[in-house]
């Protein structure tokens, strides 16, 4: 490319020919030609330019020639700007570019455009996070592909960058990419000897095997270190934090708290002072320990370390970046304060949390809010007979119910806080409807206890006892279900373990202690005496 001097429309032709046929972000090429942000050996945050070739960083990096360069191409035919600061090529001239370049030059530009694309990634913590980073992975994707793994003619700097970038991308959404970005990562290490880029992609992959329920091999590939790392890299140290995470990750899918908590109570900073690196492993760490001592029921402990982690986050983010935790930690803190029950606190809390939320953010927010809203509306019941607060919860899951982007666990919770709105309106059908459909995805979930599923039978129950007493006799089709439901109770009672998550779901033993209360315990129900 030096030996060939272009001008800045045929470099950005060239260029945006080997990207993916489809709409190219401008972003995606600001990004991939400016400085990143990478952990350093001691645990530090460094600089360092981007890896593409001089003559497109020049180009890219300069918003004035980078958009000068594209309406020429527009003028010409060969581009067309399209919605949301994105342009696309017209693929038969892409096509004619690539003809008229030799087998070496093509080999050339596709490494730039590999570079360029994997390059625009942000790296978590220590970068802002990508809001179109949707739209930077089918070039990645396509670049890569199209460079290949051989990686010979890539020098050891950029290749580690390269697979650590990778790893860092796996936390992107959806397993097709998930599973593509770790296999090749894994093909692209071959002949590579960096223990700390083994121990980086053997977390993440650790991740991807768990999410893609094979549990064993998600225990399995984190093992022990490979090979010792070099005495100044501070680095693996706060690798090894990570790995103890995922490690507790995997003993909480199987309910294991015990084990999950020693696991993270293992890891210190090797110092008094813990380097940037550490601290990102101490705010997971904390934050992790919360809900494991949440899930036990242990709620005025796990306050204490959730807020912990919120003050690492708070005293360091002027350094780092905890964007992408902050939902998950304000939910978990929401739940807590709820089970502890502080609802004018939790409630407060979640409704300002909204408010700073994008869209993107909200709907666990206002999952939680729901729950919220819901105990508050039963204990206004009982006391003024005040309905607000249970139909504003109605509402909420009603809304919430419509939108594609809830995840699996917050669509369960939607659907089981909307069931016992329902119930407690003596809308007993529709609630038995709900209390089925959060049945049904209590499969998407590896329970090994299951006391959630048995609390949903049990709740099943208790609305069929009411929809029963509500016809005067005994409907036979309504015996047939609930003796069903007794039947697998029975069953899931005698596989009951020791340890079981009791409070994976905020407010469902508090919802069972609602259900003894209101009636006894109702013809049929097997209760305990402390619930």
């Amino acid at each position: 490319m030096r030996e060939h001097p272009r001008d800045d429309e045929s470099l950005l032709l060239t260029l945006a020919s080997f990207l993916a046929p489809t709409q190219i972000p401008l972003d995606l090429l600001r990004r991939g030609a400016s400085a990143r942000n990478r952990w350093g050996t001691n645990g530090d945050i460094q600089s360092r330019d981007s890896r593409a070739d001089p003559s497109l960083r020049s180009l890219l990096a300069d918003s004035t020639r980078l958009l000068r360069a594209l309406d020429k191409l527009c003028q010409s035919g060969a581009a067309m700007v399209t919605d949301n600061d994105t342009f696309k090529i017209d693929q038969h001239v892409s096509l004619e570019v690539q003809q008229h370049l030799s087998d070496k030059e093509v080999a050339s530009w596709k490494k730039q455009a590999m570079i360029v694309a994997y390059s625009a990634l942000s790296w978590k913590y220590i970068e802002p996070s990508m809001p179109a980073s949707k739209s930077f992975l089918p070039h990645l994707k396509f670049t890569l592909e199209g460079y290949g793994t051989d990686a010979s003619d890539l020098s050891p700097d950029i290749k580690t960058d390269l697979l650590l970038t990778l790893a860092e991308a796996i936390r992107l959404p959806g397993m097709p990419w998930k599973r593509f970005a770790i296999a090749h990562a894994r093909e692209l290490y071959l002949n590579v000897e960096d223990p700390y880029v083994d121990a980086c992609l053997r977390e993440r992959e650790s991740l991807v095997s768990r999410i893609s329920a094979k549990q064993d091999q998600a225990v399995a590939v984190l093992g022990s270190p490979s090979a010792k790392s070099p005495d100044d890299d501070r680095r693996m140290h706060a690798a090894g934090g990570f790995m103890a995470i995922q490690s507790a990750l995997n003993s909480m899918q199987v309910e294991e708290l015990e084990e999950a908590k020693r696991r993270l109570n293992e890891w210190e900073p090797v110092s008094e002072q813990p380097s940037p690196m550490e601290q990102v492993v101490l705010f997971r760490k904390h934050s992790l320990l919360g809900k494991a001592l949440r899930y036990e029921g242990r709620f005025a402990e796990a306050e204490h370390q959730l807020l912990t982690a919120q003050g690492i986050a708070d005293r360091y983010k002027s350094e780092l970046n905890f964007d992408e935790d902050t939902r998950d930690l304000a939910s978990n803190y929401a739940d807590t304060l709820r089970e502890l029950e502080q609802l004018d606190k939790t409630e407060e809390y979640l409704r300002l949390r909204i408010q700073e939320a994008d869209l993107a953010t909200r709907s666990s927010l206002e999952v939680s809010l729901a729950e919220c809203l819901f105990a508050r509306g039963v204990e206004a019941q009982r006391l003024t007979s005040e309905h607000s607060a249970l139909d504003a919860a109605r509402e909420l899951c009603v809304g919430l119910q419509s939108r594609t982007s809830l995840l699996k666990y917050e669509r369960l919770r939607v659907h089981i806080t909307l069931a016992k709105t329902c119930f407690v309106q003596h809308d007993y059908q529709e609630a038995l409807d709900l209390f089925s459909t959060s049945m049904r995805e209590m499969g998407f979930f590896a329970r090994t206890n299951g006391f959630a599923t048995r609390a949903l039978i049990r709740s099943m129950v208790h609305t069929l006892n009411h929809l029963d007493s509500g016809k005067g006799n005994e409907d036979s089709a309504l015996m047939h279900v609930k003796q069903q439901s007794l039947d697998q109770l029975a069953s899931l009672e005698k596989l009951a373990a020791p340890g079981a998550m009791l409070h994976w779901i905020p407010g469902l033993r508090k919802w069972e202690t609602y259900l003894e209360r209101e009636d006894g315990g109702p013809k049929g129900v097997v209760t305990r005496s402390r619930m």
